[in-house]
Order: structure tokens, then sequence, then C-alpha cells
């Protein structure tokens, strides 16, 4: 049965732009955790969404997760016995038709999707590495750095990845697990004791390491002590990117997902032509086709570095590739007729960080390719409107889940579902850095990666009962 529904916001209708195309589906529901970055994150989307779609009508349901509700056991525990810690609630209102689309964080969402299901669009990517925010005592003490705390401090974090390399560079230092959201974890960090109950102290944390992109969407880049991670701006700098004190980030870190029933060619359509950022998805596809191809998820200490920006080696680097790479700003190939190079490192590690595998790939993705991601989303979207009934059953008060999912089911399927990202038929540069990720998977394994993962990973087929 579907998980109830909790109606968050309405958007108001505005008047609509007479040289703007109508869009097919007048009303769409976005599902999203409840969390406030969740909801900022949503809420983003929404602006996306309401800015290509000027008059749209739409709402916001929430929900909490179990990976939200279960606090007590780390992640990579949760996360084998369970895919989809913080996708699954959202995913079965998708399939029973109670929202159109579901957002999340690129790097929550499995790389294997329920059946029906599929990644419409990606984000713009912020920032994809790691910071460390210092306890208050360590802040008066002028502490600015992993390096300045004495041994034996504890650093918290809920990512065996975050734990290998931490371990790796910083083998002084203890770490141990710290969950909750941002907010949650945050005041773990400053107010302990609020945490202490009947079978004990709470750890009394000396920093916690969370991803940038969440403190930088919450507005708490001040409590920002160190980032950890390669300068983006100097993608040269990322190699090598596995030694002691390098930071690598998590597949899809930073970046946004939005996914929908693959068959409703209208939501589809209008999600990558308001959403879609193509250096982003082209980054993030390969990515998540080399994590995919090691099987691999939270229980295994997996990282990547990527960079993507022109070819031409002298003029690489810069704001191309700190925007592709995730700063924050989305680079702009169809500006310009020169290819695109995209170079993702990845990195498998042993729980402890003392054995690593590292290898790279290297894929140079022609502009006009490149260009194509977004215009499959505007070709898709004209298409779909041209199409679209002067009835439409999802606007209709008394229209059923089951009318809109009847009607989707009826229209020509525009998108080709896959773990990675959804491909339209001109989405050449997709699947290239899809295949590229894959091939970056094969490299590593013959390399000894395979060593590493051991049993840890295994084909875990998402299946969720009745939805």
């Amino acid at each position: 049965p579907c998980v109830p529904c909790t109606p968050h916001t309405k958007a108001a209708p505005s008047p609509r732009r007479p040289s703007e195309m109508a869009a097919p589906r007048a009303r769409i529901v976005l599902g999203s955790r409840k969390s406030e970055l969740a909801m900022v994150q949503t809420m983003h989307v929404k602006a996306l969404l309401e800015k290509r779609f000027p008059g749209i009508e739409i709402d916001i349901r929430t929900s909490a997760t179990e990976g939200d509700l279960k606090l007590d056991k780390p992640l990579a525990e949760l996360a084998a016995a369970s895919p989809g810690l913080f996708t699954k609630e959202l995913e079965t209102w998708l399939l029973c038709g109670a929202c159109d689309v579901a957002v999340h964080s690129l790097k929550d969402v499995p790389t294997q999707l329920p059946p029906g299901l599929a990644i419409a669009a990606i984000s713009a990517r912020e920032d994809p590495r790691d910071v460390v925010v210092f306890s208050k005592k360590h802040i008066a003490a002028g502490v600015s750095s992993l390096s300045d705390l004495p041994a034996g401090s504890l650093v918290g974090t809920s990512s065996l990845r975050r734990q290998a390399f931490i371990r790796r560079g910083w083998p002084e230092l203890r770490c141990d697990t710290v969950r909750g959201n941002l907010q949650t974890r945050m005041r773990k960090l400053d107010e302990p004791e609020a945490f202490d109950g009947a079978e004990g102290e709470a750890p009394r944390f000396d920093a916690i390491v969370l991803a940038a992109a969440g403190v930088h969407r919450l507005g708490w880049s001040a409590r920002v002590g160190q980032l950890l991670g390669p300068d983006l701006a100097h993608p040269a700098t990322m190699a090598p990117s596995s030694g002691p004190g390098s930071f690598a980030w998590g597949v899809g870190q930073g970046a946004l997902a939005v996914e929908a029933r693959a068959a409703d060619a209208d939501v589809m359509a209008m999600i990558r032509a308001a959403v879609e950022d193509p250096s982003t998805a082209a980054v993030c596809s390969a990515e998540r086709a080399m994590l995919r191809g090691l099987l691999g998820g939270c229980q295994v200490p997996i990282a990547v570095c990527s960079s993507f920006g022109k070819a031409d080696t002298e003029e690489a680097g810069g704001a191309d590739a700190a925007a592709a790479a995730g700063a924050g700003e989305a680079a702009a190939p169809a500006r310009s007729s020169a290819p695109r190079r995209l170079e993702i490192r990845g990195i498998v590690a042993s729980l402890d960080g003392k054995q690593v595998v590292e290898r790279s790939v290297v894929l140079d993705l022609p502009a006009a390719d490149l260009a194509a991601v977004q215009t499959a989303g505007d070709e898709a979207f004209a298409a779909r409107s041209a199409a679209a009934s002067d009835t439409d059953p999802a606007s209709g008060d008394a229209a059923s889940a089951e009318a809109v999912m009847a009607a989707a089911a009826k229209q020509p399927a525009l998108f080709v579902a896959s773990g990675c990202h959804a491909f339209a038929a001109s989405d050449v540069a997709l699947r290239a850095a899809t295949e590229a990720g894959q091939r970056l998977a094969d490299n590593l394994v013959g390399a000894g990666a395979a060593a590493l993962l051991g049993d840890r990973t295994a084909p875990r087929p998402i299946t969720y009962g009745s939805a």
C-alpha cells in the first residue's frame, strides 16, 4: 500500500506568458524528504520548473524515509539489508501515483532503480567535496585542520569512504559514526550532553565531516573549518588523489537527481527541459556507471575525482573545470565548438584506508553531443506539448492516480530507463560517459579492486513489496 502523503506547499498559479509553450502537464506533484536540506533542494527544483513553465501548479508532499528514522545503526549496516534507505518511500509514491517526481540527493540514489522508474534529470552540481566542522573549543583554540587536532581526537562521520580516507591520511585520529540530519549532527558536535542517556554519555566529537554541498545549501559556510579534496580550479592537483592526507568525494555528491516514471513522457520531458545540466549529467553518469560496475554502495569505501574542461590541455581547468567538477556553476558546452574532456579517477579503498586501488579514464566529448543533452529535453517537451490534449487528466481536481498513470502508459516512450540516467535517442554524450564509467570499473577490478570489495558487494534487486 502507498505511504500516506503529507501536503506541504502549493504554488499559486502565475500568469502564463503568451510566448511560452503550454506545458503538457498543468500540475505536478513533487515528492521530498522532510528534512530542511531536502526541502531546500526540492524548492530549488520547484523554482527551476516554475521558471521554465510559468503558471504551472506545483504541490510538494513530504515523507520521512527509513534512513531518517533508523538512527541507531551505521548506514553501512542498514544499507546492506535494505537498499534505497533515503529513496524507497518516495519511489513507492512514484510507483503508486501519489507523486509525479521525487527529488533526491544523487549520492543517495542506488544505481539499480525499481522497474518503471528513471532519473529524468541531474541538476548543476554544487561543490562535491567534503568539509570539516570543528567543535567550538577547537575553533577557539585556532584549529583549522585535521592535522592540528591532538592524537586520539574523535572525528564523526556516517560514511565508510570518509572514515577510510581519514584513517589513511590522519592515522592518529579516531573515527566514530554520527547519524541524523545535518542539524542533528551539528548539535551532536556542539551540544553532545543533550544526547546523553541511560546507556551512557554520547560521543564527544572533536570534529565532524560533512558534504560541502549540504553545508553551503543550508547557509552554514561560516562553520567550515577545512575543505577536503583537490583544488577544483586546478585539475592537475587531483593526482594522486589517493595519497595520504588527500580526499576524494562520493559518487554523485553535490548534485540533485529528479526521478520519475519512465513511461510518463510528459513529466520526463518537462523535467529534462527544466532541470538538466548537460556537463553535470555526463560527469555523474560516468561516476554512477563506475559504481554500478563495482556493485558498490554504502558498504564499501569507493570514491571519485572528476574534472571536465576543454580538451586543449593548455586551456583545461579554471572556471570550466571548476564548474563541471561541481563548484556550483554549470559549464556551457553549447557556447564553444571545442570538445570537452572528461577525466574521472576512481578509487577503491580498504576499510582501514591502508590499501588503495586507483585508476582513471579520459574521454573527449564533442560540444555538439553535450548540447544535444539539453536539446533532447527541449525537443521532447515540444513534442509532448504539441500532442497534449486540451483535457489534461492530471490537471482536474477529480483526476485519480490511476487515470494519470493510465494516460502516461499510452504515451510514446521518449526516454529509455537506466540506473545511471534516462537516455533519449540523441543522448550520445551520456551514453559515451556511461560506457567510460563502466570501463573504469573494469580497470579497477583488473587492478585488484575485487580483493578489497570482497563479499561485501552483491547484486541486490530492489523490490518494494506490493508497490
